[in-house]
Parts: C-alpha cells; sequence; structure tokens
C-alpha cells in the first residue's frame, strides 16, 4: 500500500527540509533531508500512517532504530 501523500518539500519539526524520496519498505518510506541548523544532509525514516496508531509497529519501528544505533562502523550510516 502507497503513502496517500509525498513529504518531499515539507519541514519536519521545524529543522528538517524534505528534499526527496529515497526508498520505500514494508513498514515506512526513507527520505533525504537536510537538517536546517546544522546544514547537513539527513535521512528521516518515516512509519507508514497504517501502521503508526498501533503500539506493536511503534515500537517495533523505534526497538530496530536503537538496534541500529548501536553498530559502530565506518561503512554504516549513523543513527541518531
Amino acid at each position: 500500500m502507497a503513502f496517500a501523500y509525498d513529504l518531499t518539500g515539507t519541514l519536519l519539526d521545524r529543522r528538517y527540509r524534505i528534499t526527496g524520496l529515497l526508498g520505500k519498505g514494508g513498514m515506512g518510506h526513507v527520505y533525504d533531508a537536510e537538517h536546517i541548523g546544522l546544514e547537513q544532509r539527513v535521512a528521516i525514516k518515516v512509519l507508514h500512517p497504517r501502521f503508526a496508531h498501533e503500539e506493536r509497529f511503534r515500537e517495533r519501528f523505534i526497538r530496530e532504530a536503537r538496534s541500529a544505533s548501536r553498530i559502530k562502523h565506518r561503512n554504516v550510516v549513523r543513527i541518531s
């Protein structure tokens, strides 16, 4: 199921400008963005609205982010 909207061009949390879509997955989309204050390019993963209302999916999303943030390697992007 596709998102009913595209976040490209929007401002997220008053700090990130979404510049484009990088990829789509089963639980959400990953967007290319710019941290406005730091002038730094970032990727932002957004949980699909279909799953966002269910606690178990939100918990899984956070758990995956925490697990990925523990990986420290020069060939792996930093998760924050």
